[in-house]
């Protein structure tokens, strides 16, 4: 069986994903240290990289919605249905 695009899309969202929280951790973690007073302040490099891997892994999910939404179509009755509290939908 081939990799559709949309099993594409979903593993590139999975690993970006997966580096964005290891990113995430390390940069919570040595700001943790430098609260506790054991570690320096950490370098702004991992700040960006942390901000710029999320965004990586946002982007890649949108990719995945857009993908389902390409290989099937919501009917206007499934979108309105979709959004509690508006356009009608509970």
């Amino acid at each position: 069986m081939s990799v559709t695009r949309f099993q594409r899309a979903m593993r590139h969202w999975r690993t970006a994903d997966a580096r964005a929280c290891v990113a995430e951790k390390t940069a919570v973690e040595a700001f943790a240290r430098y609260v506790s007073g054991t570690g320096a302040l950490p370098n702004l490099m991992m700040e960006t990289e942390a901000a710029v891997a999320r965004q990586e892994a946002f982007q890649a999910l949108e990719a995945v919605y857009a993908e389902a939404k390409r290989l099937r179509a919501p009917s206007e009755e499934e979108v309105r249905t979709s959004v509690p509290g508006a356009l009608g939908g509970e």
